[in-house]
């Protein structure tokens, strides 16, 4: 089987699509276990050589190529840090693309429920009674009947951002460090140009939705653990 070719003097070209349609190529890049850019990549090749070229007369001259250099002349040890690094990749890229999917649809409803469970544990520990649907009941007692029916949702929530900091941890101790190294770089520089593409691609992709989650993931620590942050002020004073 001849080997794929990779073509050079690439150009970028960005555009804006609507956001369901990005879904969808979303989940058609994942089927075909490759980039949404390099799925983007293929179609618009084929267009352009297929129906582009009868409709318009296009006349596209070949493009110089290099040969696809592939991982199997890769030595040993990196080959087996590509491996890790791979394996890594696959294990936190679903929980930083599900975190950065639900967390935005989901912080006004966290916002307000947290912000309920703070004011009904003021009450409690104020001692006294509430009234709760006209009728007056021990504080105490309405906190305890609303955590029963509501405690659920908040370890869902904190659920979420444990997931999302070991993932994101995960992330940079063992992709995006060992990937760009420090100043006579990393994996990136020691593999073919092919690879380091591929890679580059999929590790902005999570970068930018880790860009995009981190000020939510911080305002939901600071929602359900304020007391972190109280005594994180007390010592910087």
């Amino acid at each position: 089987m001849p080997r794929k070719r990779v073509f050079q003097n690439r150009a970028f070209i960005g555009f804006i699509i609507e956001g369901h349609y990005a879904d969808l190529l979303d989940q058609l890049a994942r089927r075909e276990g490759i980039s949404k850019s390099e799925l983007c990549r293929r179609v618009i090749i084929d267009w352009l050589e297929g129906e582009a070229r009868v409709k318009y007369g296009l006349q596209l001259a070949a493009p110089p190529v290099v040969e696809k250099a592939g991982t199997a002349k890769l030595a040993p040890l990196t080959e087996k840090r590509l491996e890790d690094l791979k394996r890594a990749l696959e294990e936190v890229a679903p929980v930083i693309e599900r975190t950065a999917r639900l967390l935005p649809q989901k912080m006004e409803w966290a916002r307000s429920l947290i912000a309920m469970r703070n004011e009904l544990l003021r009450l409690k520990e104020g001692g006294g009674w509430v009234k709760v649907r006209g009728d007056l009941v021990p504080a105490e007692q309405h906190y305890r009947t609303w955590m029963a029916l509501h405690e659920g949702d908040i370890r869902m929530l904190e659920g979420m951002l444990e997931e999302w900091k070991r993932a994101r941890a995960k992330f940079f101790k063992r992709v995006y460090y060992p990937w760009v190294g420090g100043r006579t770089g990393g994996l990136r520089k020691e593999v073919p140009a092919d690879v380091m593409l591929e890679f580059d691609d999929r590790i902005t992709v999570l970068l930018r939705k880790i860009d995009g989650v981190e000020p939510l993931a911080n305002e939901l620590e600071r929602l359900l653990r304020p007391e972190r942050f109280r005594s994180r002020g007390r010592v910087g004073r």
